[in-house]
């Protein structure tokens, strides 16, 4: 699937001949509700930044950054970063100055910041998570992305709530059935892939 032959597919599961004007608009909600909601490993994304003055930049601009995984100092041994509220780190740790080694770590605006202020320029290393390339055809979108490639279904259906909202249709409920089992299913395959290759182990009572 692509673009072209997306459009075409939720103007025939529809029954409508009418969405020309609209359709753009389906896919580009139905794309944000999949973005909201799903935390897939192919949006997941690596940074590596050296603490200066106390904060690291939040990746991308900020403008692609959905949610944080994990984080940890590249220390050793490695330390990993709670991830709390700006204000937790502003009441624990109010000196804003040189204190220690970082345990905790919050976002402010387009910085992350960290608690007790580091005493050093620590290396911190990230797992993020980003937005999935839109579909359209301007230059900062592309005509297919993973949900293209590998879960149309899911895409469709979502694409299909969003038309069925704007047209009153009564298949709003069968699509957003099929829209959240179709979800489900990916979840599921996400977390066994998540857990695939543990060796089995037995818990002694």
């Amino acid at each position: 699937m692509d673009y072209s032959s997306l459009k075409t597919s939720i103007a025939n599961w529809m029954v409508r001949s009418d969405l020309d004007d609209v359709v753009d608009d389906f896919i580009e909600f139905a794309m944000a509700r999949l973005n909201q909601e799903l935390r897939l490993q192919v949006m997941e994304r690596e940074l590596s930044e050296t603490i200066s003055d106390g904060t690291i930049d939040v990746p991308e601009g900020a403008l692609r950054y959905l949610s944080l995984k994990h984080a940890y100092l590249n220390t050793v041994p490695v330390v990993p970063l709670e991830r709390v509220d700006p204000d937790m780190i502003y009441r624990k740790y109010p000196n804003r100055s040189a204190t220690g080694r970082p345990t905790m770590i919050a976002r402010e605006g387009e910085k992350f910041i960290f608690g007790p202020y580091p005493d050093s320029a620590y290396t911190v290393k990230v797992i993020y998570y980003t937005l999935v390339q839109s579909l359209g055809t301007g230059t900062s979108q592309a005509t297919t992305n993973w949900f293209t490639s590998n879960t149309p279904g899911l895409l469709l259906a979502a694409c299909c709530v969003e038309a069925s909202k704007y047209t009153k249709d009564d298949a709003l409920i069968r699509y957003e059935t099929m829209y959240q089992s179709l979800k489900s299913v990916l979840e599921r395959m996400q977390k066994r892939e998540r857990t695939s290759g543990r060796g089995l182990s037995m818990r002694l009572s």
